[in-house]
């Protein structure tokens, strides 16, 4: 048990209210977790937990900012915070509802604020957050899930690197390229959580503009995973996967493209210091099954990737990267 110190979330810019910051101590004593490191008796001046909690909910928001476009083709719904959740290097796991909860009540208490302190560059990600809210508020709710995302300003400079370094110049009429102004990514015909998969920000940047192609044009094929790949490789080898083989003419099939490498949530979690918060990248069965039931009014098959997760390997993933997998992880292709 870590006792909390809830001033800490109490920041610059913002205020709370009298008593609990989340809904209950479990939720308030997780993002505590997530947010200050416990490993190395963090300093108990109020200052720098705060410090601590300020840097990381920025990391938070700016995820969320990147992943805007998201949000609002989902209406603010379980596919986004699931996303956020993924992709947020925090200390300890945190759920979607965790990070839904973050979100909201760091909303609230911008919205409350009435003081002129400066504008932190948390008070600017949280404003610009609201903005994205209020006008999903005013927008009906339609059934349709409408995701066109284009490169970031990050993206941009990762994909001129691998440019740079492969010798390569990219053409601006190529619709499989970033600079191309006319393509559609990820193509319409994938479903909305297809979609979230592709928009993955730590692989998005090697997919962008990709889409079917004949086996003899498949010249920037990723690493074939092995069972020391890192989760983030796998789930990059299974999304270019889908986007260069699937068909929707002529396919009646769905490739779920995250590994599935735990029982249950419990049994992820549990690994999450074990694998340096890399088990959160891995999917569930029970995860899997759920999505499979969903698309089989529409497909015929859904494939799975289960991982040597599932075999109980006894050795932490720690470990086995340290020792076999981490000269051999492959970023760029």
């Amino acid at each position: 048990m870590v006792k909390v110190n809830k001033r800490a979330f109490k920041l610059s810019g913002f205020t709370f209210g009298e008593g609990q910051i989340f809904e209950t101590h479990e939720t308030t004593e997780k993002v505590y977790n997530a947010m200050i490191d416990q490993a190395n008796k963090p300093a108990s001046d109020l200052a720098s937990l705060k410090q601590q909690v300020e840097d990381r909910m920025e990391k938070l928001f700016q995820i969320g900012v990147e992943q805007i476009e998201v949000y609002k083709a989902s209406h603010g719904g379980d596919l986004f915070f699931t996303m956020i959740a993924e992709e947020f290097e925090g200390l300890a796991a945190l759920d979607p509802s965790d990070i839904e909860q973050i979100f909201s009540v760091y909303m609230a208490a911008r919205g409350r604020y009435r003081g002129t302190a400066a504008a932190t560059k948390l008070v600017n990600l949280v404003d610009t957050f609201r903005s994205a809210r209020a006008e999903v508020e005013a927008t009906p709710h339609e059934h349709i899930f409408d995701l066109a995302y284009r490169p970031t300003s990050a993206d941009r400079a990762r994909m001129g690197l691998v440019e740079s370094l492969a010798g390569l110049q990219i053409s601006s009429s190529s619709s499989s390229t970033p600079s191309s102004p006319a393509v559609t990514w990820p193509p319409t015909y994938f479903n909305p959580q297809e979609k979230v998969w592709l928009c993955d920000s730590r692989i998005r940047w090697q997919l962008y503009g990709k889409g079917r192609q004949e086996p003899s044009d498949a010249s920037d094929v990723p690493a074939l995973p092995s069972r020391f790949a890192h989760p983030t490789d796998v789930k990059l080898y299974l999304a270019w996967l889908a986007l260069t083989t699937f068909n929707p003419t002529s396919c009646n099939w769905s490739l779920y493209m995250t590994p599935i490498g735990f029982l249950d949530g419990k049994d992820r979690k549990d690994w999450f210091h074990a694998t340096g918060g890399a088990s959160k990248t891995y999917s569930t069965l029970p995860e899997f099954i759920t999505y499979a039931k969903g698309l089989f009014n529409t497909r015929s098959v859904v494939a799975g990737f289960f991982t040597f997760w599932t075999a109980g390997d006894p050795e932490s993933f720690e470990k086995l990267y340290a020792s076999n997998g981490a000269n051999k992880r492959r970023d760029l292709f």
